[in-house]
């Protein structure tokens, strides 16, 4: 259960977060192999989740935690949308800790990465990174990594997007009735196999 320290009515909401990770989808690429049911799990930054549960299209809870912390979703000038984000943040760090699971804070995490960075480019190799994956969503600006430059490119070993396999698969179940058959095409499908 996600709570606030200081808004008990947060935790009224009944707000929940799982605590690991768990990444599918995706093909892991390897040793000139492609595995392509290669789930694997990390680990929580608090940004992460607030965003999740925030943004509309995902579970879209900015009003009804505004609400509960006492912010007015109608005052633009109070900068409500930060305010709520703030909080929520704080909410997701203090419920994860006090339960005693694993989380990192964005400002932990972004100074973890730059230090990763500035080691490799020391022994010469370069650093791939998605500068809107890198720079947290909360205070990116107020940060060194904000101005750190990184480019986005492609190494191996490396996880790739994939389609979700099993709806592939669902989508292209054809009754055996509606399967071509060269002979339909005059041995057209013979020509490009």
């Amino acid at each position: 259960m996600i709570e606030h320290p200081k808004y008990p009515a947060f935790a009224k909401l009944g707000l929940r977060w799982c605590v690991v990770p768990t990444v599918t989808s995706f093909t892991l690429k390897l040793g000139g192999l492609e595995y392509p049911c290669c789930p694997f799990n990390g680990w929580f930054m608090e940004c992460e989740i607030t965003r999740d549960l925030l943004e509309p299209g995902r579970m879209d809870k900015m009003e009804s935690i505004a609400g509960s912390i006492g912010v007015d979703p109608t005052d633009e000038e109070d900068f409500w949308r930060e305010r709520v984000q703030l909080e929520t943040n704080k909410a997701v760090m203090y419920s994860f800790r006090k339960d005693g699971h694993s989380i990192v804070d964005h400002v932990t995490a972004q100074g973890q990465f730059l230090a990763h960075d500035m080691r490799e480019k020391r022994e010469g190799r370069e650093c791939p990174a998605q500068w809107s994956w890198v720079v947290p969503s909360a205070g990116g600006s107020t940060m060194p990594i904000w101005h750190h430059e990184m480019r986005d490119f492609y190494i191996e070993p490396q996880y790739d997007y994939q389609a979700e396999v099993y709806e592939v698969r669902k989508q292209c179940q054809v009754a055996e009735e509606e399967v071509l058959t060269t002979e339909d095409h005059g041995g057209f499908f013979e020509n490009i196999l």
